[in-house]
């Protein structure tokens, strides 16, 4: 973490920076001026007192057409399209040295006012530099532009009263202090713009990460996306030579064989249907990775669904020895898309009975649920989140006894998301396992 917010910036977002410093500085330009000028007017009529009134009143006119001309200058400096970040910045240190300077000839009528007054003059001009440090947002050299006349001025009268005074210990006292406080506030400014420049060259980091990572996402997005394309592109071809195997299969199988030709063609057979529902998983994958499922509601009848279903897989097993049976009402109309529907219940019934080898699966239909249950080996609890992830089989044995890629739950589940409703599981070993598609939508009426 301290590694990045220390490595430097890029070209760019370091401009980026420099462009949020000025317009800080160009916002808060448009709030000073008014109680700047404010104070200039006061120092004038104090001023008028002991000069002429026409140079007091001119000195005021310049006052007032610099505060325009920097107050124009400076609210529109940092979206100035023609100068580069280098001549803002000069162009603002330039509009701090003008205008600070017409503030500092103010102390041209120290000889000529009493101590209090120039007590008040200094004090009020101090303040100014005081309230610049907020205003120039710290800057080092915006801020030594604008105090540095003033508080050298300040200075320079206080030792010129110092020179002419019968005691003069209070004036000393006075130009050392303006000098150590000068001191303070180029201090407290680097702070100030060190405190701002940090936040925001953070933040700068922050977003530079940000569009990065959004980058990479998309990348990564795409190459998925390329991915999946490619992969339905191929499961779709293998489709062809897998179809061409089955059909010389059950070819071989109707003609005179041998016992040992019998077994190595039932073999084969079982290969194949292997490698079919693999390929069917990965196409479904790829499917899902690509967005490609467009689903299509319409009011279903789950119960005839559930019922053709069950069918359908009854002669799978009875061929293991095993029951599947199903219960529910005689009818039962959902708005929700059939095929996908179907895909899911095919995916729990097919893991259902694979991994069961002794008593049967139970197909359940209710108002708001249809679950798979059976009397399989069961999963422990520590595992029962594992098996919702991709090409996971729990332990090696369990890959070398049941064969797959461990896509049957989690493609179950990313469609079930797909249509709103909700894959639950609940095992425990050696007392089977249930899983249940739950949804919260009410049944149509037909």
């Amino acid at each position: 973490m301290t590694a990045n917010r220390s490595s430097p910036l890029p070209e760019s977002e370091r401009e980026g920076v420099e462009l949020e410093v000025l317009g800080l500085i160009a916002k808060q330009a448009r709030r000073a001026p008014f109680p700047i000028f404010a104070c200039m007017v006061v120092l004038a009529v104090i001023a008028s007192r002991h000069i002429p009134g026409w140079i007091a009143g001119l000195w005021l006119a310049l006052e007032a057409g610099v505060f325009f001309a920097r107050y124009g200058l400076l609210s529109k400096l940092h979206v100035h399209p023609r100068l580069s970040v280098a001549q803002k910045w000069g162009r603002l240190v330039r509009l701090n040295l003008v205008s600070a300077s017409l503030h500092a000839s103010s102390v041209l009528v120290f000889p000529w006012m009493n101590g209090a007054e120039c007590a008040f003059f200094t004090v009020l001009l101090l303040g100014l530099c005081s309230g610049a440090i907020a205003t120039m947002a710290g800057s080092t050299r915006a801020l030594l532009a604008f105090i540095g006349p003033i508080t050298l001025s300040l200075a320079a009268a206080w030792a010129w009263r110092y020179s002419t005074a019968t005691s003069p210990s209070t004036e000393s006292m006075i130009s050392l202090l303006i000098f150590g406080y000068t001191g303070v506030m180029l201090a407290v400014g680097q702070d100030v713009n060190r405190s701002i420049r940090s936040a925001w060259e953070s933040r700068h980091r922050e977003g530079l990460a940000n569009r990065r990572l959004t980058d990479a996402l998309a990348v990564a997005e795409e190459a998925g996306r390329t991915k999946a394309r490619f992969l339905t592109a191929a499961g779709h071809d293998l489709r062809q030579p897998v179809a061409v195997i089955s059909t010389v299969s059950a070819v071989l199988g109707l003609r005179q064989t041998t016992e040992a030709d019998r077994h190595l063609l039932g073999t084969l057979s079982q290969a194949n249907q292997q490698l079919v529902s693999q390929l069917d998983s990965l196409i479904e994958l790829c499917r899902l990775d690509a967005a490609e499922v467009k689903l299509q509601r319409q009011p279903v009848d789950l119960a005839c669904l559930v019922q053709t279903h069950v069918a359908s897989l009854r002669p799978q097993a009875e061929g293991k020895g095993l029951s599947l049976n199903w219960e529910g009402p005689p009818t039962l109309l959902v708005d929700t898309d059939p095929a996908v529907f179907s895909q899911i219940l095919r995916n729990l019934t097919h893991n259902a009975l694979k991994f069961t080898e002794r008593g049967g699966v139970v197909v359940a239909l209710s108002q708001n649920a249809v679950s798979v249950a059976d009397t399989g080996c069961g999963i422990p609890a520590d595992d029962q989140a594992r098996v919702f992830e991709e090409f996971v089989q729990l332990t090696p044995a369990t890959r070398a006894e049941w064969p797959g890629l461990g896509l049957g739950l989690p493609i179950a589940r990313r469609l079930a998301t797909a249509l709103s409703m909700r894959l639950e599981l609940r095992s425990a070993p050696d007392q089977g396992t249930v899983v249940t598609l739950a949804w919260d939508a009410q049944p149509v009426t037909a």
